[in-house]
């Protein structure tokens, strides 16, 4: 399923069989003058011990790359995920500056919270040896083809967006597309709404909920692939339920099937959106 090459496990099986091939031979010659044996033949027992270790230590981490693959809805057909954060306009008068006056912002920005949460993503699937043995003449290893696209939504109303799947939308609709999109569906399990001025969120079937330092995550199995939607009622709430997908999706799978949909509930630490201090998990399971 996965296109996890483990190359890494190819490299370093390469790489023990060229050191063994070297100790053997300075360890024949050692024998042959009778010089250094037993420190030759520790030194060979010292670099298997190292080497069965790692081999195990990657094994294990194959396993754990399987289970995340499957989790987000990876495979050799769906190698790439995208991740949508909000996207917001200053115009004149509206954006403030670090004198607390009015000023001009011209250009689009993202929220801080959510980009640092969406990054959290790019560790989540990034190789955790990366660079150490790059310049060693036997290869590079790898450990899988997964690649990241973190964008920032489109501006204006795109009635005609259609986010690349598998896809996880960060933040409300008002400043999101692919959320639009999400929320547009009739089975959405979330609507987000905003009334003077006050962003709520209203889960399916149960009442709404209005405190900023919430959020939720949902996600839906669909055919065109998986889609995660990370919301909350502040663009804390959003980035705390983007985060804690991005660190806690282990727990997420225990408690949901891989080919189920979910809906999570949480709520943040006021001071640090990334501590999470009530998770209530909502079972739901929707037909696609």
């Amino acid at each position: 399923m996965v296109k996890a090459r483990i190359s890494c496990l190819w490299f370093l099986l390469k790489l023990s069989l060229l050191i063994t091939i070297c100790i053997v031979v300075v360890a024949a010659i050692g024998s042959w003058v009778g010089a250094y044996q037993d420190l030759l033949v520790n030194l060979l027992a010292a670099f298997m011990f190292v080497f069965i270790g790692t081999v195990v230590a990657l094994i294990y981490y194959k396993m754990q790359m399987e289970e995340l693959l499957r989790f987000f809805g990876l495979d050799a057909s769906r190698s790439t995920i995208t991740i949508y954060v909000s996207q917001v306009l200053c115009e004149s008068g509206h954006a403030i500056g670090v004198d607390d006056q009015p000023t001009t912002c011209g250009t689009p920005a993202a929220p801080f919270r959510e980009l640092e949460a969406a990054n959290r993503f790019r560790e989540l699937f990034a190789y955790p040896f990366h660079s150490l043995f790059n310049s060693l003449p036997i290869g590079k290893p790898q450990i899988s083809d997964i690649e990241i696209q973190i964008q920032p939504s489109l501006l204006g109303v795109q009635k005609t967006f259609v986010p690349l799947f598998p896809f996880i939308s960060v933040g409300g609709p008002a400043f999101n597309a692919a959320s639009r999109f999400i929320e547009k569906d009739p089975k959405a399990q979330l609507q987000s709404l905003i009334t003077g001025g006050e962003t709520k969120i209203k889960p399916r079937d149960m009442p709404d909920v209005k405190d900023p330092y919430c959020g939720f995550v949902e996600r839906r199995v669909r055919s065109q692939g998986h889609v995660f939607y990370a919301v909350g009622c502040s663009s804390m709430g959003s980035a705390g339920a983007a985060y804690y997908l991005a660190t806690q999706w282990k727990k997420l799978s225990k408690e949901y099937d891989d080919d189920t949909d979910f809906l999570v509930r949480l709520r943040f630490d006021p001071e640090d959106f990334k501590r999470c201090l009530e998770v209530l998990f909502l079972k739901r399971e929707i037909a696609d």
